[in-house]
């Protein structure tokens, strides 16, 4: 129970000194961060919206510090089902403790997603066109003065205010990134621990004569002229042969489209890609 205890102050202490660096983050970027002149206005906007949600942050600690006892035992218990179960638990202990980081992304990016709709759709307007959401595709369109004055103002404001969003979008975005790289060395990790054919290891240890791809022939000599006296003998296959073979049968294929990440990444899409691939999978698997 001591123990315990001292594991409870101790990451209780970690994530509150992670709240602290947040918030002096925050008011680093509401300033002039290295140099870059940001509407003020906005940045202090963003910024005291940000704060407000670190403060929420901050409470959602203080309603998890009496269960984190239980929360420990319950993970350190988890080690009993194996490996990859604690690491599973692992993994949702920081989704959990990094929920913060991911609602800040998600706000950041909507933002950052809306701004850059908006100065396509403006965008379209001085050139005469605008987007036809029936046939779904760009038309030609005659726009009056007052259109043309009004979506200039726009476009011109929304640009000005784009390089503040753009600096809430790529910290937070960076943020998100380190937290998504932690879960995904989880997860693969994991993944390699439950589609490892284990199994097929400890027969090749065992030198199964289920594992044979070889023939060789041995001339024992002995012969009369008329016939030989010949060894056979089984070779087993190479290890990473064996390995290779089952995974290709379980279907253990899962990769990560980088440039897709990187597209959603430049269009301040939500990234997920480990849930993606999984999504992705299982539509395969019902198709």
């Amino acid at each position: 129970m001591c123990c315990l205890s001292k594991k409870r102050i101790e990451l209780h202490k970690a994530f509150q000194s992670t709240g602290d660096q947040l918030q002096h983050l925050l008011n680093w970027m509401m300033g002039a961060p290295a140099g870059l002149k940001l509407n003020s206005g906005f940045a202090h906007f963003l910024g005291h919206f940000f704060l407000y949600q670190s403060y929420l942050w901050i409470g959602y600690l203080h309603i998890l510090y009496p269960i984190m006892n239980t929360i420990i035992r319950v993970m350190a218990l988890s080690g009993c089902l194996g490996l990859s179960v604690l690491l599973a638990a692992a993994a949702d202990i920081v989704s959990l403790l990094t929920f913060h980081i991911y609602c800040f992304y998600v706000y950041a990016a909507k933002i950052f997603t809306l701004q850059l709709s908006a100065l396509s759709s403006l965008s379209r307007l001085f050139r005469g066109r605008k987007w036809n959401v029936l046939r779904n595709r760009v038309d030609s369109c005659s726009y009056d003065v007052d259109q043309l004055f009004i979506g200039t103002l726009m476009f011109t404001i929304l640009l000005f205010l784009l390089p503040t969003s753009l600096l809430f979008y790529t910290v937070f975005t960076s943020l998100q990134m380190v937290v998504l790289m932690i879960k995904g060395i989880l997860h693969v990790v994991i993944n390699f621990l439950n589609t490892f054919p284990w199994y097929t290891l400890v027969k090749w240890l065992m030198d199964s004569a289920t594992l044979k791809d070889q023939i060789s022939f041995t001339n024992l000599g002995g012969g009369d002229g008329y016939s030989y006296c010949l060894n056979l003998q089984l070779k087993a296959m190479p290890l990473p042969k064996a390995i290779k073979l089952t995974r290709e049968y379980n279907g253990d294929n899962q990769n990560i489209s980088w440039s897709e990440l990187v597209k959603n990444l430049l269009r301040g899409e939500v990234i997920k890609p480990w849930n993606k691939g999984r999504k992705d999978a299982a539509e395969k698997k019902q198709v």
